[in-house]
Parts: C-alpha cells; structure tokens; sequence
C-alpha cells in the first residue's frame, strides 16, 4: 500500500486538491442555498401567520356590526 503512494506524483496531489476544493466550495454553497430558502420558508409563513391574525380580526368586527344590524 505504501509504495502505491509514493507513485502518486505532485501532479496528481494537485488535481486531487483542487477536486476537494471544488467539492468543498459547491458543498458551501448548496448549503448557504439551503440557509436563504429556510429564511425565506420561515419569512413567507411569519407573513401568512400575520395576514391571518388581521384577517381574523376584521372577521370578528365584520360579524360584530352584522350581529348589531340584526339587533336593532
């Protein structure tokens, strides 16, 4: 085994390194890509969490003035 590695010349531990580099950078950024789609996900449901809190509101107030309607 060992004399299988020092066959290996300075070439090819270059273009090994430079392989691992590559991989390393895409494997950053799929993962900085993966981080802002999560931002995103968690913004876009905090968005719908407050549209829903606002609509749910003007609802109740909608059925309030439609229950006074009634009364009167």
């Amino acid at each position: 085994m060992l004399w299988k590695l020092r066959q290996i010349s300075n070439d090819n531990i270059y273009l090994i390194n430079r392989l691992c580099n590559t991989a390393s950078k895409f494997l950053q950024n799929a993962n900085t890509g993966v981080d802002e789609m999560l931002h995103t996900g968690v913004n876009t449901l905090e968005s719908l969490r407050s549209q829903r809190i606002t609509l749910k509101g003007a609802h109740r107030k909608n059925n309030g003035y439609g229950q006074y309607a009634r009364i009167k």
